[in-house]
């Protein structure tokens, strides 16, 4: 059965991988431009709903075709990223991302690739900027559906049952409630797994079904829909960011858009808007563009090893489309179309040559995974000095004990509070509050003078004091009444504010004055610890980079990141002038503007990432640290 072909559906598929090209490109041009990805649940729910129906109501619909047709559609163009991917990982990754790429890529073959990045990351997470194939996770989510919805519409067109439709629009409904109720406490899931997207698939279902009783609208009502449609796109690009419950119920804003743009396609807005020629072709090479693009962008950034500039961006564009349209013309096309003849063989092949080659991309991405990412590439100096960094990570949370409460982000008020009750020995008189960095600090001050003298009290990405997050939760929440409470009981003397300092420097100076002045006022002695000298990139790989032991230091050093020291130097200004005691990291670690890395005959190294400390980083400091302050009494005074 030939497929009805509509130009402005490649229109809206071009809109869609822009959106995300260019979010992923300059995400501080397009916030909401990962919502391309929905845009795109919608098209292929209408996509594979119509042509089902089409074939059904002709008798020719079977299971075996239509995935034959999906495999022919999906895997050439997939399989040759991920083939080149693994050429370029092995060429230009060290052994830590590597032996990822290839765990990633064994998941991706077996289309569970989201699940996955679900296990191990957040979508907005830096570190995602190292995963070539994270933007795969759409794919799985895509091939999943593929492997329930046929029989699920299978299940209503046989049969006249009412029953049946409403079973399918209950499941609907069913997943939407459920991505928003879960949203808030486990937004990963439902950003990453297939149940919580089955709405944005069914809308572009209903815009198959709404096509025959929208026949007879006048036009210009058509248009305002059509036009109504894309302005709910538009908006949720400029408005939707990082920080937004999303999915959820905020996902209809584009997805309901996508859906009125596909049903009111007619519209004389929609010839010119997304009928145009240079949309339309770009739509066509769309999902190359889609898996392109994202490996590009990641294997740029990390050999250019620097932020990317305008002319960054220009290349990657450019490089990004020029593959694509390769792809498109000599490898994608030809196994649709059997444009060559060699084409037509392995169309008539599909089982044998998709399994020959998922085999294949399964072996290497085995022996990558399993043998480490091929470590035995590198220098063996430079491999132990990088295992003795992941050594000296297992070991890292050493000290952390009894004596710490670990604040997460949806602890009920019960847990919340108990977690700080266990808190209560009376012979210790000095509390931590920090983020992954106080914990270092925590680590340094125990072997410095003992784990004993500390309680410590953690939350995660939070500077040190009460305040709302960005994204939404609540650092530190009624840390204020713990104290107040700890004050009655007379338990703490002393409390050491130590975390990474991040965000606007005004926003800092006030939460701190505020919790300077509560401290105070109920006879608590407040200390506030720096910023821990922070580099642009990771440790290990600045190593690998560098390839050599001697001069390591002064090329690591290279790397050191302004910002993050200028912070510092802010907080110290201001605490001189309140009076509060202040321990400068930057002083003690890089003496003369030269921060050390490496250190001990051994060659250890200070940092596992690139700014947290190792085990043997916090002994480091300790030791500095005790040259300087003597003991416990001295460094408090």
């Amino acid at each position: 059965m030939k497929e009805i072909y509509r130009p402005d559906i490649d229109g809206l598929r071009a809109i869609a991988v822009l959106s995300v090209i260019f979010y992923h490109f300059t995400p501080k041009l397009l916030s909401g431009g990962f919502i391309g990805v929905d845009i795109f649940f919608v098209i292929s729910g209408y996509l594979i709903t119509r042509n089902i129906s089409k074939e059904f109501e002709i008798g020719k619909f079977s299971f075996k075709s239509f995935y034959l047709r999906r495999i022919r559609r999906l895997m050439p163009a997939l399989f040759f990223v991920l083939f080149i991917t693994l050429i370029a990982g092995f060429l230009f990754f060290p052994p830590s991302h590597y032996e990822k790429l290839g765990s990633s890529l064994f998941y991706t073959i077996f289309s569970l690739s989201n699940f996955y990045f679900w296990a191990q990351t957040n979508y907005f997470d830096i570190q995602s900027n190292l995963k070539p194939l994270l933007h795969t996770w759409s794919l799985s989510v895509e091939e999943q559906f593929y492997l329930i919805w046929p029989f699920l519409l299978f299940l209503v067109l046989s049969s006249k049952k009412k029953i049946y439709i409403f079973i399918l629009i209950i499941i609907c409904f069913l997943s939407l409630f459920f991505s928003q109720k879960l949203l808030s406490s486990n937004q990963e899931t439902v950003f990453f797994l297939m149940p919580f997207r089955i709405t944005e698939f069914a809308l572009g279902a209903m815009a198959l079904i709404f096509e025959n009783k929208i026949k007879n609208f006048k036009s210009y009502f058509k248009d305002a829909l059509f036009i109504f449609g894309l302005i709910l796109i538009i908006y949720s690009l400029i408005n939707i960011n990082e920080f937004s419950l999303f999915p959820g119920y905020l996902s209809l804003l584009p997805t309901f858009g996508a859906m009125l743009v596909i049903l009111f396609g007619d519209s004389i807005f929609s010839k010119y808007l997304l009928g145009n020629k240079v949309l339309v072709k770009i739509g066509l090479i769309s999902y190359s563009l889609y898996l392109v693009h994202w490996p590009l962008y990641v294997f740029y950034g990390y050999l250019k090893f620097d932020y990317l500039n305008h002319l960054d961006i220009s290349i990657l564009l450019v490089t990004t489309f020029v593959i694509s349209y390769f792809i498109y013309v000599f490898i994608e096309k030809p196994f649709r179309l059997n444009e060559y003849r060699i084409y037509q063989w392995l169309k008539d092949k599909t089982i044998q040559t998709f399994s020959i080659s998922a085999l294949i991309l399964l072996f290497f991405s085995t022996l990558v995974w399993g043998n480490n990412g091929l470590k035995l590439r590198f220098d063996s100096n430079i491999i132990e000095l990088t295992e003795s960094i992941d050594e000296d990570f297992i070991n890292r949370k050493f000290y952390l004990a009894s004596n710490r409460c670990v604040i997460k982000d949806s602890m009920s008020a019960e847990n919340y509070w108990s977690c700080l009750n266990k808190l209560s020995n009376q012979n210790v008189k000095v509390l931590i509050v920090g983020d992954s960095h106080g914990r270092d600090f925590f680590n340094a001050l125990s072997f410095a003078y003992g784990a004993e003298n500390f309680d410590f009290i953690q939350q995660p990405s939070c500077n040190a004091y009460p305040y709302k997050h960005v994204r939404n939760f609540y650092c530190f929440r009624d840390l204020k009444n713990f104290f107040k409470n700890n004050s009655n009981n007379k338990q703490y003397s002393h409390v050491i504010f130590s975390s990474h300092w991040g965000g606007d420097k005004i926003e800092i100076s006030k939460n701190a004055l505020e919790i300077i002045n509560l401290a105070k006022s109920l006879d608590i002695v407040p200390l506030f610890v720096g910023n821990t000298p922070r580099f642009t990139q990771p440790i290990p790989d600045l190593i690998f980079r560098f390839k050599k032991i001697d001069g390591l230091d002064s090329y690591i050093n290279g790397f050191l990141d302004n910002d993050n020291y200028e912070k510092s130097v802010y907080l110290k200004k201001f605490m001189k002038k309140y009076d509060i005691k202040f321990i400068d990291k930057h002083e003690i670690l890089c003496p003369k503007n030269m921060c050390t890395s490496i250190i001990g005959n051994n060659k250890r190294s200070i940092f596992f990432d690139d700014a947290h400390w190792t085990i043997s980083g916090a002994q480091y400091f300790a030791k500095k640290l005790k040259q300087k302050y003597k003991n416990l009494k001295i460094f408090l005074n």
